[in-house]
């Protein structure tokens, strides 16, 4: 494996960590596009086709979910004390 291809899994982890302690539903996206341009990586293409795989991979993933994420309801809440919800 390539030192290209191992940077962009190890950014593709980070981001998927980040994911893990956000509620935003959007680092996740861009893991999967890392990983995406991994594999383009992994076969020989040029780092600008990979630039573009990540990018293009990243807007259409994250063009067609956020509609679908956007009416999320979040709950602030105090220990203790009884629950707030607040529309996005």
């Amino acid at each position: 494996m390539s030192t290209n291809a191992a940077v962009r899994l190890a950014v593709a982890v980070v981001l998927a960590a980040l994911e893990a302690g956000t509620t935003q539903f959007v680092s996740i996206w861009f893991s999967a596009a890392a990983v995406a341009a991994t594999v383009v990586s992994l076969v020989g293409a040029p780092f600008g086709l990979q630039l573009l795989v990540f990018a293009a991979s990243s807007a259409i993933a994250v063009s067609l979910t956020r509609p679908l994420t956007g009416e999320r309801a979040h709950v602030l809440a105090i220990e203790g004390a009884k629950p707030v919800v607040e529309k996005a």
